[in-house]
């Protein structure tokens, strides 16, 4: 996928953002490598915190999900017990974006999450947070 951008963009030294979980960091090594550009990690392009879901199976997973209601209040909604809601996540997404246009980098290469990666389009479309509870971009594992 480097390979495959630099290719693209002709581009290197550009700052390279991403989560800081083991996906994600270990996926921004090798873009640091192939691009020549610094890493920064951030905990808020982790992807959406599903509380006690973490580690478990998908048939534990299946029985323990708690869809999101069709209307009413989704924004808080938790799927698991002690997740993240699409609130909170939303707002890690603008606490990203802020921080970020702070720094005025022309071209930027963002590491993240699936689900994040919603969130992140989101803020950057510049949706407020109050209007993220029916957003939803498929990213399948790929740098935006």
């Amino acid at each position: 996928m480097a390979k495959n951008l630099l290719k693209e963009i002709k581009l290197t030294g550009i700052p390279i953002y991403s989560s800081d979980l083991k996906r994600c960091s270990e996926m921004a090594e090798i873009f640091s490598e192939i691009f020549k550009s610094p890493v920064t990690l951030d905990k808020n392009l982790r992807e959406m915190n599903f509380g006690e879901c973490a580690g478990k199976t998908q048939e534990w997973q299946r029985e323990k999900f708690v869809p999101p209601p069709l209307e009413d209040n989704r924004l808080d909604h938790r799927v698991f017990k002690d997740a993240e809601s699409r609130r909170e996540t939303g707002t890690r997404a603008y606490t990203f974006w802020h921080e970020l246009l702070k720094k005025q980098d022309e071209n930027i290469i963002v590491i993240t999450h699936g689900f994040m990666l919603t969130f992140l389009i989101l803020a950057w479309m510049k949706i407020p947070v109050e209007n993220m509870d029916y957003g939803n971009f498929l990213g399948g594992g790929r740098v935006v």
